[in-house]
């Protein structure tokens, strides 16, 4: 898939391959417009094979190798324990699953599926084939005439399923599909924030890795930059503009108004975070492009990235950092397109970008976190010790809810 990783609403290239001892094909996946993903590449790798493995005449029928394991373990398993109507109702590309357990269980008896490791130096004939089979999906990209585009199998669907122009027929699991439709749509909406203060196309355009925003099990660190994005962090200035109740400048005494801005990137309070995540990310980008085939330019230009990327330097577009908002500085030299560059720098490009995100949102996460423990220790009331009552704790003033859950505490 180019480019990977990719965000729901972006135009991708998906293209697979297939081999077989007497026979190749690719083929792409434009009809799947922009719901297509790697996922459906490979399970139409799968299909192509079994086609191939059950029109042969070889007895016993020729296995059938993949090295997407967790397709061989769903595809094996329902041959052996035929699903329910109901049980793959949930299942990304399960369409493709239906198609390719129907050929399979035509054919008596069936090819064997079996995971066969992917990007390894064996030499093996099935190692073999299933390299030369990447290589294939792989140099489709590059041709000046496109491999023919394969058919949707519209006959295995949903009884049932979600059509959208740019994105054709919606074979995922749909509560996932709006969640990240909604958001895509949220953040170049006009009215979102960032978007009237900073031109997006000026930075990075490498998604941000998925874990810390809908896995990580704390969503503290999402929090904070979802508040600084939407300008709703309680910032001294921010908070001072809305209720004036207090003085704008920073609270660890500098003689600068308090903005996000001046806590995540300028207040020397936290001058000892910078160098300590400054450090790790140089360290880890380093091990990353020890081993690149870059040209030096390049590679100087990601170190003074990541070198740079919690201060205001030049390698960030107006000279002033906006890590804490999940931006990122280009990591190519404005004399070298992204289109110019082979597929590994691609993926090399991805792992930097990933680096510095991770390393960019966890270190807001500890800024902010070490300014509400200041405000916490200098503005909390002393409890005295020993067993509370809730009632106690309500005439003292030392539990609040927000309004909308005060009826939690008359439970």
């Amino acid at each position: 898939m180019v480019p990977s990783p990719v965000s729901p609403l972006a135009f991708r290239s998906v293209t697979f391959a297939s081999s077989s001892p007497t026979t190749s094909f690719r083929g792409s996946l434009a009809n799947y417009g922009r719901s297509a993903t790697i996922l459906h590449g490979e399970l139409y790798g799968i299909l192509v094979a079994a086609l191939f493995a059950t029109s042969s005449p070889s007895t016993p029928p020729l296995p059938i190798y993949s090295d997407h394991l967790n397709a061989v373990s769903v595809l094996n398993d329902a041959l052996q324990h035929p699903p329910l109507p109901h049980s793959w109702s949930s299942l990304p590309a399960r369409s493709l699953y239906r198609w390719i357990l129907s050929v399979l269980s035509s054919s008596h008896p069936s090819p064997p599926l079996l995971h066969i490791h992917a990007h390894t130096t064996a030499t093996d004939p099935a190692s073999l084939a299933n390299h030369h089979a990447d290589h294939l999906a792989s140099s489709a990209h590059n041709l000046s005439i496109p491999p023919p585009p394969v058919p949707l199998p519209t006959f295995t669907m949903d009884r049932f399923t979600p059509y959208l122009p740019p994105f054709q027929y919606i074979d995922s699991h749909l509560p996932t599909f709006l969640l990240s439709l909604l958001a895509s749509h949220a953040f170049y909406d006009s009215s979102f924030v960032p978007l009237r203060t900073l031109a997006p196309t000026l930075y990075d355009l490498h998604p941000p890795p998925p874990h810390p925003y809908t896995r990580a099990s704390s969503s503290f660190s999402a929090v904070v930059q979802l508040y600084t994005r939407s300008a709703h962090l309680p910032t001294n200035l921010t908070m001072a503009t809305r209720f004036q109740d207090r003085s704008m400048l920073c609270r660890f005494h500098c003689q600068s108004l308090e903005d996000a801005h001046h806590i995540f990137v300028n207040c020397p309070t936290f001058q000892h975070l910078w160098d300590e995540y400054s450090g790790s990310l140089i360290s880890e980008v380093e091990g990353t492009l020890m081993h690149s085939i870059l040209p030096p330019s390049m590679l100087e230009h990601i170190l003074s990235v990541a070198t740079h990327l919690f201060r205001d330097d030049s390698s960030w577009p107006l000279q002033s950092s906006r890590f804490y908002l999940g931006l990122l500085p280009p990591l190519l030299p404005t004399t070298v397109t992204y289109q110019t560059l082979p597929g590994t720098s691609h993926r090399l490009l991805s792992r930097i970008a990933c680096s510095c995100h991770l390393h960019a949102i966890r270190l807001a996460a500890r800024i902010w976190g070490s300014v509400l423990r200041h405000h916490l220790s200098s503005s909390s009331k002393p409890v005295a010790r020993g067993p509370s009552t809730r009632e106690s704790l309500l005439r003292d003033g030392h539990l609040t809810l927000p309004p909308h859950l005060t009826y939690l505490l008359h439970i």
